[in-house]
Protein backbone atom coordinates (compact mmCIF):
# COMPACT_ATOMS: atom_id res chain seq x y z
CA UNK A 1 0.00 0.00 0.00
CA UNK A 2 2.55 2.50 0.61
CA UNK A 3 3.83 1.69 -2.74
CA UNK A 4 0.48 3.09 -4.25
CA UNK A 5 0.15 6.50 -1.82
CA UNK A 6 3.79 7.41 -3.15
CA UNK A 7 3.22 7.42 -6.42
CA UNK A 8 -0.30 9.02 -6.02
CA UNK A 9 1.94 11.54 -5.06
CA UNK A 10 5.11 12.12 -6.30
CA UNK A 11 6.16 11.44 -9.99
CA UNK A 12 9.05 9.30 -10.40
CA UNK A 13 12.73 9.83 -12.56
CA UNK A 14 10.90 10.31 -16.09
CA UNK A 15 12.34 9.69 -19.66
CA UNK A 16 11.43 12.91 -21.56
CA UNK A 17 13.86 15.45 -23.20
CA UNK A 18 12.26 18.94 -21.38
CA UNK A 19 13.71 21.11 -23.68
CA UNK A 20 11.44 19.69 -26.40
CA UNK A 21 7.55 18.78 -26.72
CA UNK A 22 6.12 16.06 -24.97
CA UNK A 23 5.74 13.69 -28.11
CA UNK A 24 3.14 10.66 -28.20
CA UNK A 25 6.00 8.13 -27.24
CA UNK A 26 6.70 9.53 -23.56
CA UNK A 27 7.22 6.68 -21.39
CA UNK A 28 7.71 6.83 -17.56
CA UNK A 29 9.62 5.52 -15.01
CA UNK A 30 7.84 4.36 -12.16
CA UNK A 31 6.74 1.27 -9.98
CA UNK A 32 4.50 -0.80 -11.23
CA UNK A 33 1.24 -0.97 -10.10
CA UNK A 34 -1.02 -3.75 -10.60
CA UNK A 35 -4.99 -4.27 -10.18
CA UNK A 36 -7.78 -6.27 -10.52
CA UNK A 37 -11.39 -5.67 -10.41
CA UNK A 38 -13.64 -8.52 -8.89
CA UNK A 39 -17.57 -8.32 -10.07
CA UNK A 40 -20.01 -7.70 -6.65
CA UNK A 41 -21.53 -10.71 -8.30
CA UNK A 42 -18.96 -12.86 -8.32
CA UNK A 43 -17.93 -11.81 -4.39
CA UNK A 44 -21.33 -12.08 -3.08
CA UNK A 45 -22.43 -15.11 -4.73
CA UNK A 46 -19.02 -16.60 -4.25
CA UNK A 47 -18.58 -17.80 -7.72
CA UNK A 48 -14.78 -18.90 -9.31
CA UNK A 49 -12.34 -15.97 -8.61
CA UNK A 50 -8.40 -15.96 -7.98
CA UNK A 51 -7.61 -16.21 -4.47
CA UNK A 52 -5.51 -13.55 -2.32
CA UNK A 53 -2.75 -15.58 -2.46
CA UNK A 54 -2.46 -16.29 -5.95
CA UNK A 55 -3.30 -12.41 -6.40
CA UNK A 56 -0.12 -12.04 -4.29
CA UNK A 57 1.57 -14.47 -6.20
CA UNK A 58 0.87 -12.83 -9.41
CA UNK A 59 1.95 -9.39 -7.66
CA UNK A 60 -0.62 -7.70 -7.47
CA UNK A 61 -0.49 -4.58 -5.43
CA UNK A 62 -4.87 -2.97 -5.47
CA UNK A 63 -8.02 -5.20 -5.55
CA UNK A 64 -11.26 -3.83 -5.98
CA UNK A 65 -14.51 -4.56 -6.42
CA UNK A 66 -18.34 -2.86 -7.75
CA UNK A 67 -20.90 -1.12 -6.03
CA UNK A 68 -24.45 -0.34 -6.95
CA UNK A 69 -27.44 1.54 -6.28
CA UNK A 70 -29.53 -1.87 -5.72
CA UNK A 71 -27.45 -2.92 -2.92
CA UNK A 72 -29.55 -3.75 0.32
CA UNK A 73 -28.08 -4.79 4.00
CA UNK A 74 -26.68 -7.93 3.42
CA UNK A 75 -25.05 -7.07 0.20
CA UNK A 76 -23.47 -4.32 1.69
CA UNK A 77 -22.19 -6.42 4.49
CA UNK A 78 -20.77 -9.30 2.35
CA UNK A 79 -18.68 -6.38 0.48
CA UNK A 80 -17.85 -4.87 3.79
CA UNK A 81 -16.45 -8.57 5.07
CA UNK A 82 -14.36 -8.92 1.58
CA UNK A 83 -13.09 -5.54 1.91
CA UNK A 84 -11.92 -5.96 5.19
CA UNK A 85 -10.31 -9.53 3.97
CA UNK A 86 -8.32 -8.38 1.07
CA UNK A 87 -6.89 -5.48 3.37
CA UNK A 88 -5.99 -8.30 5.98
CA UNK A 89 -4.22 -9.72 3.01
CA UNK A 90 -2.12 -6.48 2.32
CA UNK A 91 -3.63 -5.24 -0.35
CA UNK A 92 -4.77 -1.57 -0.89
CA UNK A 93 -8.45 -1.88 -1.78
CA UNK A 94 -10.47 0.30 -4.05
CA UNK A 95 -14.32 0.35 -4.75
CA UNK A 96 -15.70 1.14 -8.19
CA UNK A 97 -18.63 3.19 -8.99
CA UNK A 98 -21.04 4.91 -11.31
CA UNK A 99 -23.05 7.60 -9.92
CA UNK A 100 -23.87 11.54 -10.05
CA UNK A 101 -22.13 13.78 -7.44
CA UNK A 102 -24.93 13.62 -4.96
CA UNK A 103 -24.75 10.18 -4.67
CA UNK A 104 -21.19 9.33 -5.15
CA UNK A 105 -20.82 11.59 -1.33
CA UNK A 106 -23.21 9.70 0.52
CA UNK A 107 -21.05 6.38 -1.18
CA UNK A 108 -17.83 7.99 -0.61
CA UNK A 109 -19.04 8.68 2.94
CA UNK A 110 -20.75 5.23 3.57
CA UNK A 111 -16.85 3.37 1.82
CA UNK A 112 -14.55 5.26 4.18
CA UNK A 113 -16.50 3.82 7.03
CA UNK A 114 -15.86 0.23 5.53
CA UNK A 115 -11.86 1.11 5.09
CA UNK A 116 -11.46 1.42 1.85
CA UNK A 117 -8.45 2.81 0.50
CA UNK A 118 -8.96 4.31 -2.63
CA UNK A 119 -12.23 5.66 -4.51
CA UNK A 120 -12.69 4.96 -8.33
CA UNK A 121 -15.26 7.22 -9.70
CA UNK A 122 -16.10 5.96 -13.27
CA UNK A 123 -16.31 8.44 -15.96
CA UNK A 124 -18.33 11.05 -14.03
CA UNK A 125 -18.11 13.40 -17.19
CA UNK A 126 -18.61 11.39 -20.41
CA UNK A 127 -21.81 9.75 -18.09
CA UNK A 128 -23.11 12.86 -16.39
CA UNK A 129 -21.33 15.95 -17.57
CA UNK A 130 -20.14 16.51 -14.07
CA UNK A 131 -19.25 20.21 -13.80
CA UNK A 132 -15.90 20.90 -12.07
CA UNK A 133 -17.37 22.30 -9.51
CA UNK A 134 -19.14 18.71 -8.48
CA UNK A 135 -16.29 16.71 -8.82
CA UNK A 136 -13.98 19.21 -6.63
CA UNK A 137 -16.73 18.96 -3.86
CA UNK A 138 -16.88 15.48 -3.98
CA UNK A 139 -13.28 14.70 -3.39
CA UNK A 140 -13.25 17.57 -1.59
CA UNK A 141 -16.09 15.52 0.86
CA UNK A 142 -13.92 12.26 0.35
CA UNK A 143 -11.03 14.13 1.89
CA UNK A 144 -12.76 15.66 4.87
CA UNK A 145 -14.34 11.69 5.62
CA UNK A 146 -10.43 10.83 5.18
CA UNK A 147 -7.82 12.69 4.80
CA UNK A 148 -5.57 9.56 3.24
CA UNK A 149 -8.54 8.78 0.88
CA UNK A 150 -7.36 8.27 -2.33
CA UNK A 151 -8.95 9.19 -6.05
CA UNK A 152 -8.90 7.03 -9.48
CA UNK A 153 -11.00 9.25 -12.12
CA UNK A 154 -12.07 7.34 -15.01
CA UNK A 155 -12.46 8.46 -18.40
CA UNK A 156 -12.27 7.29 -21.99
CA UNK A 157 -12.87 10.56 -24.33
CA UNK A 158 -9.56 12.49 -24.59
CA UNK A 159 -11.44 15.81 -24.15
CA UNK A 160 -12.64 14.30 -20.92
CA UNK A 161 -9.35 12.78 -19.92
CA UNK A 162 -7.40 16.60 -20.71
CA UNK A 163 -10.30 18.30 -18.63
CA UNK A 164 -9.73 15.89 -16.00
CA UNK A 165 -6.34 16.58 -15.92
CA UNK A 166 -6.82 20.18 -15.51
CA UNK A 167 -9.36 20.03 -12.71
CA UNK A 168 -7.44 17.89 -10.59
CA UNK A 169 -4.24 19.56 -11.52
CA UNK A 170 -3.86 20.92 -7.63
CA UNK A 171 -4.82 17.34 -5.82
CA UNK A 172 -2.02 15.22 -5.42
CA UNK A 173 -4.02 12.05 -4.45
CA UNK A 174 -6.23 12.12 -7.57
CA UNK A 175 -5.19 10.21 -10.27
CA UNK A 176 -6.72 10.05 -13.81
CA UNK A 177 -6.95 6.78 -15.69
CA UNK A 178 -7.77 6.55 -19.08
CA UNK A 179 -10.04 3.69 -19.76
CA UNK A 180 -10.85 3.61 -23.94
CA UNK A 181 -10.67 -0.25 -25.19
CA UNK A 182 -10.52 0.70 -28.96
CA UNK A 183 -8.17 3.15 -28.78
CA UNK A 184 -4.69 2.11 -27.71
CA UNK A 185 -3.45 5.80 -28.07
CA UNK A 186 -5.87 7.16 -25.69
CA UNK A 187 -2.60 5.49 -23.30
CA UNK A 188 -0.01 7.76 -24.44
CA UNK A 189 -2.78 10.75 -24.33
CA UNK A 190 -2.72 9.78 -20.44
CA UNK A 191 0.88 9.87 -20.19
CA UNK A 192 0.88 13.35 -21.74
CA UNK A 193 -0.63 14.88 -19.57
CA UNK A 194 0.46 13.32 -16.26
CA UNK A 195 3.86 14.28 -16.92
CA UNK A 196 2.39 17.78 -17.91
CA UNK A 197 0.71 18.09 -14.61
CA UNK A 198 2.81 16.34 -12.22
CA UNK A 199 1.04 12.76 -11.95
CA UNK A 200 1.76 9.17 -12.44
CA UNK A 201 -0.65 7.94 -15.42
CA UNK A 202 -2.49 4.43 -14.61
CA UNK A 203 -4.38 2.50 -17.48
CA UNK A 204 -7.51 -0.07 -17.93
CA UNK A 205 -7.18 -3.01 -19.66
CA UNK A 206 -10.17 -5.06 -20.21
CA UNK A 207 -9.73 -9.25 -20.73
CA UNK A 208 -12.98 -9.82 -19.96
CA UNK A 209 -16.25 -10.21 -22.76
CA UNK A 210 -18.18 -6.87 -21.92
CA UNK A 211 -21.23 -5.60 -24.28
CA UNK A 212 -18.72 -6.61 -26.44
CA UNK A 213 -15.41 -7.27 -27.87
CA UNK A 214 -13.44 -4.84 -27.69
CA UNK A 215 -10.21 -4.04 -29.55
CA UNK A 216 -8.51 -4.36 -25.91
CA UNK A 217 -9.57 -7.82 -25.66
CA UNK A 218 -9.54 -9.51 -28.94
CA UNK A 219 -5.44 -8.02 -29.06
CA UNK A 220 -5.10 -7.98 -25.42
CA UNK A 221 -0.98 -9.48 -25.57
CA UNK A 222 -0.81 -6.43 -27.79
CA UNK A 223 -2.44 -4.40 -25.35
CA UNK A 224 -0.48 -5.44 -22.48
CA UNK A 225 3.14 -5.17 -24.65
CA UNK A 226 2.12 -1.70 -25.54
CA UNK A 227 1.50 -0.36 -21.68
CA UNK A 228 4.31 -2.66 -20.82
CA UNK A 229 6.39 -0.70 -22.99
CA UNK A 230 5.75 2.51 -21.63
CA UNK A 231 6.57 1.20 -18.02
CA UNK A 232 3.15 1.50 -17.13
CA UNK A 233 1.06 0.39 -14.01
CA UNK A 234 -2.48 -1.04 -15.18
CA UNK A 235 -5.90 -1.96 -13.71
CA UNK A 236 -7.34 -4.96 -15.02
CA UNK A 237 -11.23 -4.83 -16.02
CA UNK A 238 -12.97 -7.68 -15.08
CA UNK A 239 -13.18 -11.01 -12.82
CA UNK A 240 -16.91 -11.14 -14.04
CA UNK A 241 -19.73 -13.64 -12.92
CA UNK A 242 -20.07 -15.17 -16.42
CA UNK A 243 -16.77 -16.60 -16.25
CA UNK A 244 -15.34 -15.04 -19.39
CA UNK A 245 -12.09 -14.03 -17.43
CA UNK A 246 -10.87 -17.50 -17.22
CA UNK A 247 -9.85 -17.07 -21.40
CA UNK A 248 -7.14 -14.60 -20.77
CA UNK A 249 -6.46 -14.70 -17.50
CA UNK A 250 -2.64 -16.13 -17.90
CA UNK A 251 -2.10 -13.26 -19.51
CA UNK A 252 -3.22 -10.83 -16.96
CA UNK A 253 -1.84 -12.62 -14.29
CA UNK A 254 1.66 -12.63 -15.98
CA UNK A 255 1.57 -8.56 -16.43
Amino acid sequence: MLLFLTLLVLVSARTINTSSAISASATVTTGLEKGLVISANVILKGLPCPSFSELKAANFTLVGTIVYSWFGDWEWKKIGEWINAARSGGFSVFVNFWAEPKTAMTWIKRLVSMGVDVIVWDEPISRYNVAQSQLLSVIKAGLKAKASLLFVINEYQSANISTLYKWTAPYPSVRIATDSYSDKTVIDLGINLALKYGKTPLSWLIFCVDEMEFPCYKALSEWISYVKARNLGALFWLVDSAGTWQAQWQQVAGF
